[in-house]
């Protein structure tokens, strides 16, 4: 977000950019009301403030029934693609198989969904700027859920076709087992999110066995390093990771 980015770079103000992004927040509620048809905007409302609490969960995966008891997803479907539509939200497709196109082999009813900003995510979840920068035991478990949205728009932003190429996910339904996205180009390049320096990933590993990928990303606070197979990335420089993919390649 411009403004927050402007206002912090003037200030240094972390309350005043989580105020900023809560206002941006609660101009978007206002849109739903003024552009969304009146039947869908208790819903779009009620779908946008689930997010964090759905990337709370272990899995992240959306589940509509945690939305509202006994919710289907038929009764939030044209809700859900009238938040997609207006670039608000972006859903990431799991696949079992992780074949080429990865869009042929996703499950549609599976998917996760992120916001179109880290930042107003914290402010949607009611995080104050200070927990967020410094941290504590309680915060931990959410923070990886920060991170993985960081770098799902970090993905989108990158991708000139982002509207028509949505994300990917690797789970396996037996183990419950989970790589964070699937990366898609001349081949599938599993990469994982790690919030923090520990770079231990069983669900990586157990990609890694199945499937021998020529390429695997892992995006941590580690620096970049390369280890046989293995691309060790640094977060801020995720946007950098196309190139250094094509790099390799060739």
């Amino acid at each position: 977000m411009p403004e927050v980015v402007a206002a912090f770079g003037e200030s240094r103000d972390l309350a005043r950019a989580r105020q900023i992004q809560k206002n941006i927040v609660a101009a978007y509620r206002l849109d739903f009301a003024k552009h969304a048809p009146a039947s869908l905007v208790p819903r779009l409302v009620m779908l946008w403030d689930a997010i964090p609490g759905q990337l709370a969960r272990e899995n992240r995966r959306f589940l509509f029934s945690a939305v509202q008891h006994g919710a289907r997803a038929r009764d939030y479907e044209d809700a859900l693609l009238w938040l997609e539509q207006a670039g608000l939200v972006q859903r990431s497709f799991a696949v079992a198989t992780p074949k080429l196109p990865l869009s042929g082999y996703c499950n549609r009813r599976l998917f996760k969904l992120f916001a179109l900003d880290v930042g107003l995510l914290g402010a949607v979840a009611n995080l104050s700027a200070a927990v967020v920068v410094q941290g504590n035991a309680v915060f931990e478990e959410f923070k990886g859920a920060l991170a993985e949205q960081y770098v799902a728009q970090q993905l989108v932003a990158g991708d000139a076709a982002a509207d028509s190429r949505p994300l990917f996910y690797w789970r396996n339904e037996k183990t419950g087992t989970e790589v964070d996205f699937l990366l898609q180009e001349d081949a599938i390049t599993p990469l994982e999110v790690k919030s923090g320096v520990n770079a231990r990933s069983k669900s990586l590993g157990s990609y890694r066995r199945q499937y021998a990928p020529q390429q695997v990303v892992r995006a941590s606070l580690l620096n970049l390093k390369m280890d046989g197979d293995m691309i060790n990335i640094p977060l801020y420089l995720l946007p950098m990771l196309p190139r250094l993919l094509r790099s390799i390649a060739a």
